[in-house]
């Protein structure tokens, strides 16, 4: 992924808090309904990089854990809401996260496989896959971040205006929008 360089915004970290990120209960056995949709808005361009770092914690209405063998992946979807095959930016099992660890020992981080732009009218879904016969996922118990702008170590997400990018950054992220 070309990487945007500093125009006029700062690195950022992504939030369940934000007003372009909307959350939504997901049911065990639902495959096709994301946790949370990030989008991308008017006028503006979110880049996330490989190795950026992501501490989701998804939790059921009593404020648990989900099972452990629930599937998480981040996945950019096109502006009609379709997810993308060969867009998949992070997968793992509940499993491999410590929720209480993974913000703050680095041998408990997880990170972004590859970078992604999500371009205006272009989403990123968030899917937790739940087997069946377990508890459902409870938006309001669980928190979500990617992005690290505080530490040296970790990555920050980018959030850019298009209009302040250069004519170089423009046909990038022209490239790699599937809105085009």
């Amino acid at each position: 992924m070309p990487e945007i360089q500093p125009t006029n915004e700062d690195p950022v970290q992504i939030h369940d808090g934000q007003g372009f990120v909307e959350k939504q209960t997901v049911e065990p056995g639902d495959k096709y309904t994301p946790a949370y949709i990030v989008e991308g808005g008017e006028n503006r361009v979110i880049g996330i990089e490989s190795n950026t770092p992501v501490a989701p914690e998804f939790r059921d209405e009593y404020g648990e854990k989900l099972d452990e063998s629930a599937r998480v992946v981040f996945q950019k979807a096109d502006p009609e809401g379709n997810p993308l095959g060969n867009a998949i930016t992070f997968e793992a099992n509940l499993g491999q996260f410590d929720y209480p660890k993974m913000r703050s020992d680095e041998d408990y981080f997880k990170t972004t496989n590859k970078g992604i732009i999500i371009d205006e009218r272009e989403f990123l879904h968030i899917y937790v896959k739940i087997p069946e016969g377990t508890e459902a996922f409870d938006p309001e118990n669980s928190r979500l971040t990617i992005g690290d702008n505080v530490t040296r170590t970790g990555k920050p997400v980018f959030i850019r205006k298009k209009d302040s990018l250069s004519e170089e950054q423009r046909m990038a992220v022209d490239q790699a929008s599937t809105s085009k």
